[in-house]
């Protein structure tokens, strides 16, 4: 995808309304075209330059989580709080670093680091006004090259973007009542409810749904959402089995980083039987427009077909629409139309489904008469 292109993606998605916790995953996915990076994540940090919440596209481990928390994150020289403020104090929007043979001797990064595959690291700050909103980190790995000054200036030219992104707006809330799919894992429990098989991205997906909130005082509390959903879907099961009324097997979580929905399955013998295990898929669902954003890179429309196609999304009529983009009706009807011409859709619905579905391949013209094959 040409630059040009990027931008527009990453200034669409932070103009979006839907605040910083809703719009992160999908970010971090942009910056890496931008940027092209191993992996990456955000800090939020409160006035005081605390963290106060944090999303990264490789999570540590919740004992290696709470292991930083507890024993490096205040650390002089490696903490995040002190890390923060001194390049707070600086006054550098973007700023990289490398570590070199002495630190991979050192326990933070062996207990710490090395399960992120960090080696090259591009930072930048992101603020509003004077007020510092919290850090993006971009992380490369040690067989791979050090970020460049022509990366610094373009991650630096989007963060005015990010920190307008982190604020969710006044249509945030009717956009979030429809929800498209983000991504799906297993997780096999034994009879009591307890996992037995855990893929990183299921492991992942449990530690979102049981957190909506990652810092050192919300790790400091135990999250036992999760686990009790786990056990409640295993009894349903049993019940079931038993012959007695149970509820369907399905639970959901709901929280700043989306919607996860439950759903149980047996897998051999009911969950109440010695050896009997339950095989649980985690859907995670996000607002429905970040699952057409990504629909749409692909789709052809224009800049201003995807604005439109996002705006009805949110469920605005036509009028609402001339109104957003400050243009008279008829205008904002002739991008309606030109859209569902372009999607061969016939109304909102319609649209969404052709997007969601990948169904909006261009038809290709038939052949001129002339360049048709006789019959014989």
């Amino acid at each position: 995808m040409k630059r040009a292109a990027i931008l527009a993606q990453i200034r669409q998605l932070c103009c979006l309304g839907l605040g910083g916790e809703a719009i992160m995953p999908s970010l971090l996915r942009e910056l890496h075209e931008l940027v092209p990076c191993d992996s990456a994540g955000f800090f939020w940090v409160d006035a005081a330059g605390e963290m106060s919440n944090l999303y990264a596209e490789r999570l540590l481990p919740p004992d290696i989580m709470r292991m930083y928390f507890t024993r490096f994150y205040d650390d002089r020289e490696r903490g995040f709080r002190n890390g923060f403020a001194r390049m707070a104090q600086r006054g550098a929007l973007v700023s990289s670093a490398a570590f070199d043979e002495d630190f991979y001797r050192s326990e933070y990064y062996n207990l710490i680091l090395r399960h992120l595959d960090a080696h090259y690291l591009l930072y930048a700050l992101i603020r509003e006004g004077t007020g510092p909103l919290g850090q993006l980190s971009l992380y490369r790995p040690r067989n791979s090259v050090a970020f460049s000054a022509a990366d610094r200036e373009q991650l630096a030219g989007v963060t005015r973007y990010i920190a307008h992104g982190l604020h969710a707006g006044p249509l945030a809330e009717p956009i979030r009542t429809e929800r498209g799919e983000a991504a799906t894992a297993v997780v096999v429990l034994n009879r009591l409810g307890h996992p037995v098989h855990v893929a990183p991205d299921g492991e992942r997906l449990l530690f979102l749904a049981s957190h909506a909130r990652i810092s050192p005082a919300a790790l400091a509390r135990e999250s036992g959402d999760v686990p009790d959903t786990l056990r409640a879907l295993c009894r349903c099961i049993d019940k079931v089995y038993k012959d007695e009324p149970a509820a369907p097997p399905v639970a959901s979580i709901e929280n700043a980083w989306g919607k996860f929905v439950f759903r149980a399955y047996p897998l051999g013998g009911a969950a109440g039987v010695p050896g009997g295990l339950v095989a649980v898929t985690i859907h995670h669902r996000e607002p429905l427009p970040l699952t057409l954003m990504r629909s749409m890179k692909k789709s052809g429309l224009s800049a201003k077909q995807k604005e439109v196609m996002l705006l009805l999304a949110g469920g605005n009529s036509q009028q609402q629409i001339a109104q957003r983009l400050g243009v008279s009706q008829n205008t904002a009807s002739y991008h309606v139309r030109q859209l569902y011409k372009k999607l061969d859709a016939h109304d909102r619905g319609e649209a969404i489904s052709r997007l969601l579905a990948g169904a909006f391949a261009p038809k290709l013209p038939l052949p001129s008469p002339a360049a048709r094959p006789t019959g014989h």
